[in-house]
Order: C-alpha cells, then structure tokens, then sequence
C-alpha cells in the first residue's frame, strides 16, 4: 500500500465562513487531513469524501487555512 499526501492552502476572505477543497491527488478511501490557521480562530473540517472537503470558520474576519492530507 502507498500513501498519497498533499498539502496546500486555501483563504476565506472576510464576510464568508466556509470554502471547499479538492483534492489534487486520487485517494481510494477517505483521507486524513490535518488544518491549522494564521488567525486566533476556531475552524472546522466539513463533509470529507475521497474527493475533497470543506472548511469552516468561526469569525467573519479573513483567514488563511493550511491544510496536510494524507491517505491511500
């Protein structure tokens, strides 16, 4: 078995609370992915499939999301 990972990163700009990632990479089964943020906020990790996922965040302030994704 070989693993696939990908890291990359995505920005929510102000006034919204969600933005949805595909993934570059094939996975067969749902990955594992890890999120950290610039900003003293909350966020999420919403409706993960083998083809991508959402984030969430709890402020209406911008924010960059750095994502790690790592899966078969």
């Amino acid at each position: 078995m070989s693993l696939n990972h990908e890291v990359g990163k995505v920005l929510i700009p102000s006034g919204s609370i969600s933005a949805s990632i595909n993934f570059q990479k094939n996975y067969s089964a749902t990955p594992s992915i890890k999120i950290t943020t610039n900003k003293n906020i909350n966020i999420f990790i919403n409706n993960v499939t083998s083809n991508g996922f959402s984030v969430e965040k709890s402020e209406l302030e911008e924010a960059t999301i750095y994502y790690t994704v790592i899966g078969s």
